[in-house]
């Protein structure tokens, strides 16, 4: 991945702070302080990067309705467009009219412009009697492609032009940007009249969508490599039957997923999308995946999510669990013992019945602490190394001494009462 800036000027709780976008980000630190602010900017840049009605609403500011033409998109006009349209976009997501929303997204690594030309091709006769429609001719920087028209000629050329520049920034071509917000399994399998109601472009309309395409069959059972971690956390499996979603237990008895324990409902999009469309790589922002989870569950959550990393799949999350960020530690100490000695690493996994891909390489990894300065008390975002050991864990540190000094006090307390009382 290209470097990527996002620096915040004014989002919330969060003034003149920035970050940098990774294959696989973590934000954690206190609640209130705006980490999942910063997941959902960097949902908006994936989105207006990879998803279809996104990436037609930013061609329509380069591409004319004309057959053929041609322009240019550089850096410059990818953050200036960027930073125009980002605060309707969380004032719909976050279905607040009036959030403040000042963000500049920078690309210093851009490189040249892609300068693109295009023509519009007529269908031959030949053509015509294979049932063809005309083409378009599209030129990049020099480089020649051609296209079946979608639509037509401007919509087909921005999305090709789109799908160049993700490339290039992402390193990968990606399909979607999926949002899995908290509290998401409420919404399944609920009643129609309720779905209709939600706004389409906030955060829980798009969710809707964004499950509807995890929960459509393209691919056979066994076509997914993650069909023994899906079984491992839910037991069983989940399908999706007459427009219903459900968990089927091992013994074959399927329940409804909406009276499913909280925990698999909440992870189920997930597996959903696992399963059926194994292949494809998305950008993904998940809040909390540990949420409602038990830690044995957190780990297998973890490991899962590291093997679709490895698979080319991008994840930014916001965590509060030590269970969670405990794992992610030895998941890169694991991945630091692959790169030194590949068979020591895979006759651990051999002997812990893990795949080959549960681990993480933390060059991959950005991981920040949010916290208020002692002084000025504003929200700082602290990019935390990620060391050979993983990633400190600060917050987590904190706490764990407090209450281990606060156990101290009342084990003192109670001990000297019970020696008074005798």
């Amino acid at each position: 991945m290209k470097k990527i800036i996002i620096d915040i000027h004014k989002f919330g709780p969060l003034q003149e702070v920035s970050f940098q976008v990774a294959p696989f980000m973590v934000f954690t630190g206190m609640s209130k302080l705006g980490k999942s602010y910063a997941n959902y900017l960097v949902y908006y840049l994936f989105t207006s990067l990879l998803n279809y009605k996104d990436v037609a609403r930013l061609g329509e500011h380069l591409v004319g309705e004309n057959s053929s033409g041609s322009f240019t998109l550089s850096g410059d006009f990818l953050s200036t467009y960027l930073h125009d349209n980002v605060r309707a976009f969380m004032r719909t997501l976050l279905g607040d009219p009036t959030i403040e929303c000042d963000v500049d997204f920078l690309f210093p690594e851009f490189g040249e412009p892609l300068r693109v030309e295009y023509q519009e091709v007529a269908a031959t006769e030949e053509d015509i009697e294979k049932r063809l429609g005309n083409t378009v001719n599209i030129s990049i920087n020099g480089e020649e492609a051609s296209r079946n028209i979608i639509r037509n000629t401007a919509l087909t050329v921005r999305l090709y032009s789109l799908m160049v520049l993700s490339h290039r920034l992402l390193e990968h071509i990606y399909y979607n940007a999926l949002i899995f917000p908290p509290a998401n399994g409420a919404l399944i399998n609920t009643d129609y009249s309720l779905t209709s109601s939600i706004n389409p472009e906030g955060m829980y309309g798009r969710f809707l969508l964004d499950n509807d395409y995890c929960t459509s069959i393209r691919s056979t059972d066994e076509q997914s490599p993650y069909l023994k971690q899906i079984k491992k956390i839910t037991d069983g499996d989940v399908v999706k039957e007459e427009g219903k979603e459900f968990l089927v237990l091992d013994e074959g008895k399927h329940v409804n997923m909406s009276a499913a324990a909280s925990s698999i409902k909440e992870i189920s999009p997930l597996l959903f999308l696992l399963k059926n469309h194994p292949i494809k790589k998305e950008a993904i922002c998940l809040e909390e995946p540990e949420a409602h989870l038990h830690p044995s569950m957190q780990i297998q959550v973890a490991d899962l999510i590291a093997e679709c990393i490895n698979n080319g799949f991008l994840f930014h999350i916001t965590t509060h669990s030590d269970y969670f960020m405990d794992r992610l530690n030895q998941l890169i100490k694991l991945g630091n013992i692959r790169k030194k000695n590949e068979t020591t690493f895979k006759e651990y996994c051999t002997a812990n019945g893990l795949s080959e891909k549960t681990f993480l390489d933390g060059n991959n990894v950005k991981a920040y602490f949010f916290h208020r300065d002692d002084e000025t008390g504003k929200v700082v975002i602290e990019e935390l190394p990620v060391e050979e050991g993983g990633i400190p864990m600060k917050t987590f540190y904190e706490t764990v001494e407090k209450m281990r000094k606060q156990d101290e006090q009342i084990d003192e307390m109670l001990y000297s009462l019970n020696a008074s009382d005798q």
